[in-house]
Parts: C-alpha cells; sequence; structure tokens
C-alpha cells in the first residue's frame, strides 16, 4: 500500500512541477523559436546537411550563367564577398538536368566546363563541385542557439518537476 501512495505523491508533485508558472515561458519560447528557426532555415542548406555526405556521383556539365544570389544573411555587406549564384546544366544516362548552385568567392563564367556532384539516387539534388546548394550565410547558424536554450529549459524544468515528485514521496515515506 505504501508503494501506491509512494507512486501518488510523486506522481502529484511531478505534475505540480509541470504547472508551475514558468512552465508557460518555456513553452512559449519552445513553440517561437522553433516556429521561426524553421521559418528562417527552410530556405537554407540545413535540410540538406546529410545530402552529400558519403557515396556521391560526378558528372561533366556546363555553367549556363552567374548572377548575384538572394540575400539570407545579416544585412552588413562590407563584411564579406557576396554569395553568387551558379546554374548549371549536365546530362546523366541521356537525360538532361538543370540546377543551381551558390558560393562566395566563386569565379565562373557561362559555357564553363565544370564537375557537377549529385546523389546516385537523385540527381535532381545536384551542385557543382565545392560550392552549397542554398544560400546560406553563417547568420542563420546563429538562429539555431534559440531553440538550443529552449531544450536546455525544458530539461531543467523537467529536471525541477521529478524532484519535486521526488521531495513529495520522500514526505509521505516520513510519514509513514
Amino acid at each position: 500500500m505504501i508503494i501506491l501512495e509512494l507512486i501518488g505523491r510523486f506522481a502529484v508533485g511531478f505534475l505540480k512541477g509541470l504547472t508551475h508558472p514558468a512552465c508557460v515561458f518555456v513553452l512559449l519560447w519552445c513553440v517561437f523559436s522553433g516556429g521561426m528557426s524553421w521559418v528562417m532555415l527552410s530556405d537554407s542548406d540545413v535540410p540538406y546537411i546529410g545530402a552529400f555526405q558519403g557515396a556521391v556521383a560526378t558528372a561533366p556539365g556546363e555553367v549556363i550563367e552567374v548572377g548575384p544570389a538572394p540575400r539570407y544573411d545579416s544585412g552588413d555587406e562590407s563584411d564579406a564577398e557576396p554569395m553568387r549564384s551558379v546554374c548549371f546544366k549536365f546530362t546523366l544516362n541521356g537525360e538532361h538536368f538543370l540546377g543551381t548552385s551558390y558560393g562566395k568567392g566563386i569565379d565562373y563564367k557561362p559555357k564553363q566546363a565544370v564537375t557537377i556532384e549529385y546523389e546516385p539516387g537523385d540527381p535532381h539534388t545536384a551542385r557543382v563541385l565545392g560550392t552549397q546548394l542554398m544560400p546560406t550565410d553563417e547568420f542563420l547558424w546563429f538562429i539555431l542557439v534559440f531553440p538550443a536554450i529552449g531544450a536546455l529549459m525544458i530539461v531543467v524544468w523537467l529536471c525541477a518537476a521529478i524532484v519535486k515528485g521526488f521531495v513529495a514521496a520522500g514526505e509521505a515515506l516520513r510519514r509513514a
């Protein structure tokens, strides 16, 4: 019978810890930072982090045009080279593919021969060797700090709720 009382006291203490007013702040922080991160990073290289890890295939290709890339960075244009887009084409097993990749410090010219790397199972995921799939600036990686802080707050919050549950169960043991 004492075991059931201990479990019940722990559950009640844990739930009291979860319903603390700071919980609302933590949940709002996580929802807001996660949502904003998703919005800002969905147009970046983040979804393709593992795309070119491991076995990749290469094919000869040709640059169609080179131009400025859309700016997704901090807006300070004086600090670094601008991001450039490289439109390219390549042929694989008689099928023609077009693509765009992005990079800084690139100096390609139209009609220049380049090496294209692509995923063997999905040649639509391709880029010019040494470039990125999306125009991701280093500033965007800073955005991931906010969900990390939210995850840390959830861990601390849950640990505090568990401690509160153990304290409540300990009180029940002391009275027994």
